[in-house]
């Protein structure tokens, strides 16, 4: 490989092999009369050619390693610097592993080493998306929402593009080695599951096969892939597969990505270094023994934070800031808000992999320039393939416009609706009878509420929709009036839940003014149906015309009665309560807030009194069947 001045002289050599043309600038500018002249378009063949003899001196297998890219970038970030000195060039920067430059007439130009494989799972191409759980009945009772999430999750990514399908949806035994072997190329890859690992064997994945000790008897491949380590047995009867099994025999996992939502995935890069050896384009994994409260949420929201937008580009937001937003609600790790000893995903592949992204929605729009956007006066509109909206759609008032999207949702809230939730009693992990609260697939995924007020005093309104997550967690989206259209532009997630595991409780999103409009969800439920705990949380949040911003979420949670810190926290929010008044007699946050306006609101009441269902449960919990009975109602009024 040649020295970096080796390559930098190259370049200089060959000045327009640097230079590759994005946008047109300056008017007077050659190119934007009748067309490129004869030695414009000389000096783009030149440019290519010039870039190619450069990259040879990089490429391994076609492609510049993503390690390697910032090295070409640097050279010709210092190339550039001289011909800004030069008087050649106007300006110049580097980002990461590209360089922009512009020239005094205002052509702007880019330097983009070609990084081995591509930042983008086009939504043009066939994709399938896999989930693999070999242990998706395995674990408890009170977890059983959690283990829709990865399922939900490539829902999420299905919906992304009508040439991508969830046609994998392997649970316990389909997790065999025969189906590994038919993971390949264009696909996304989400397991959850148990693993471990040992210095001697790395990470390692537990299938749903069962160890076969006839066949293993018989010796051949199946001995031999025992006792080379590419199988393993575990203690539970169970075959779990290691870094050496997928080297040998998964094929080509070109284009895909994979996220090993379990324990120790990722404590060493061997097992995700298995995957991207295959050309994965990128692996997410556990750095040690996770909880699976915050294990399957993570899952979830990176993935559904790959499926966001990032207002300010109008392109997918990159791997990297989808599981910054995961971790933005769940915790950096799985001691924040769960309580363990701080295991997290991470990332393998360096920064090609935490760059990975789905294809850019609006590829060919013009990007905004810095002041533009959301609450910073006019904002462009994203370049689409839509019919042009016409004069009076594209002036139409924001209100009228977000009105209009608003009237086309469908709401919980208000409709008036009861639905029924159960107690299902089914085998817990230990062997005994558990008891899990469901509402057995009658719940509809619809928006809970929408309020339109002027959140961040711009002079033009914004429409706020809360909806409820596969979880019954709440996710809020403020869209503005662009373009004669609704748009998104900003999205958050938070713990509140429309659905209280309490059976008596009841959640209250509302907007209040503190000087500025400010989001309060409210939530308060008793714990457990046979138990005397509180729950108290309020959410206050703004939207200061980029991003809803989490103020704070206070929260008490106990049966105890003392404060913890619960009154100073809402104090700091400007919202001062009598917490003994809120825990002996109920009070609610909203009597304390200035200005309230209700929103949205769920009430969940038990249909049982207390010694009814002491009576009852003592012999429903001994009999030995798994009927359900009703629990609770909830209605949203």
């Amino acid at each position: 490989m040649e020295s970096k001045n080796n390559v930098k002289r190259k370049i200089r050599y060959s000045l327009a092999a640097a230079l590759l043309p994005l946008a047109l600038g300056a008017a007077g500018c050659s190119l934007l009369g009748g067309g490129p002249s004869e030695r414009d378009m000389e000096a783009m063949e030149e440019a290519e050619e010039a870039i190619a003899e450069v990259e040879e001196d990089f490429l391994e297998d076609g492609y510049i390693p993503a390690d390697q890219a910032e090295d070409a970038a640097e050279a010709v970030g210092e190339l550039a610097e001289e011909l800004v000195e030069d008087g050649v060039l106007a300006d110049c920067s580097v980002s990461g592993s590209n360089v922009w430059m512009q020239y005094e007439s205002g052509l702007q130009l880019v330097y983009v080493p070609r990084v081995a494989g591509t930042d983008a799972a086009s939504l043009e191409e066939s994709y399938e998306i896999v989930t693999l759980q070999p242990y998706a009945d395995d674990y408890p009772a009170e977890l059983a929402e959690e283990m829709k999430l990865p399922d939900a999750a490539a829902e999420v990514l299905e919906r992304q593009s009508a040439e991508w399908e969830f046609s994998k949806n392997w649970d316990r035994k389909r997790v065999s080695l025969s189906h590994l072997e038919d993971l390949g190329e264009k696909q996304f890859i989400l397991w959850h599951g148990h693993g471990g690992w040992t210095e001697e064997t790395h990470s390692f994945l537990a299938t749903g096969e069962e160890f076969d000790e006839d066949e293993y008897r018989e010796g051949g491949e199946y001995y031999e892939d025992f006792v080379e380590g590419r199988l393993l047995k575990c203690t539970d009867g169970r075959v779990a597969v290691g870094p050496e099994y997928f080297e040998e025999y998964l094929g080509s996992l070109e284009g895909s990505f994979v996220y090993l939502a379990a324990c120790e995935s990722g404590k060493d890069d061997a097992l995700a270094e298995a995957f991207l050896d295959k050309g994965a384009e990128a692996v997410v994994a556990n750095s040690d023994t996770i909880l699976t409260t915050y294990n399957t949420r993570m899952l979830y929201e990176t993935v559904n934070g790959l499926c966001m937008t990032n207002v300010a580009t109008g392109e997918y937001r990159t791997l990297e800031e989808a599981l910054d937003h995961a971790g933005d609600l769940w915790g950096e790790d799985d001691g924040v808000k769960f309580g363990g000893q701080g295991a997290k995903p991470e990332i393998f592949g360096g920064r090609h992999a935490r760059n990975f992204r789905l294809e850019n929605p609006n590829a060919g729009a013009e990007r905004p320039q810095e002041g533009d956007g959301p609450g910073t006066g006019e904002t462009s509109a994203p370049e689409t393939n839509e019919p042009e909206t016409s004069q009076t759609e594209s002036t139409a008032p924001a209100e009228t416009v977000l009105q209009a999207y608003a009237d086309s949702l469908t709401c919980l809230y208000g409709d008036g609706a009861i639905y029924t939730s159960y107690f299902v009693k089914e085998e817990g992990a230990s062997g005994y009878p558990a008891i899990r609260y469901s509402f057995e697939g009658c719940f509809p995924q619809e928006p809970l509420g929408t309020v339109m007020k002027d959140f961040d005093l711009d002079g033009a309104s914004e429409l706020l929709v809360v909806e409820v997550n596969p979880d019954y967690t709440l996710r809020l989206k403020m869209f503005e009036a662009v373009g004669g259209a609704a748009q998104c532009v900003s999205e958050l997630s938070i713990r509140a839940t429309v659905v209280s595991q309490a059976e008596n409780g009841y959640l209250n999103c509302l907007t209040y003014e503190d000087g500025y409009p400010i989001i309060g969800i409210e939530e308060r439920a008793v714990h457990d149906h046979i138990a005397d705990g509180v729950l108290m949380r309020f959410t206050a949040l703004m939207y200061e015309g980029s991003s809803l911003t989490l103020l704070d979420e206070p929260e008490y949670m106990g049966s105890d009665g003392m404060d913890n810190g619960f009154a100073d926290r809402m104090a700091s929010l400007g919202i001062p309560v009598d917490f003994q008044k809120m825990f002996f007699d109920g009070t609610s946050i909203f009597s304390y807030l200035p200005s309230p306006e209700i929103f949205a609101s769920s009430h969940t009441t038990c249909v049982w009194e207390d010694e009814e269902w002491l009576d009852f449960y003592l012999d429903w919990y001994n009999v030995n069947t798994s009927e359900s009975v009703e629990a609770s109602i909830i209605e949203f009024r």
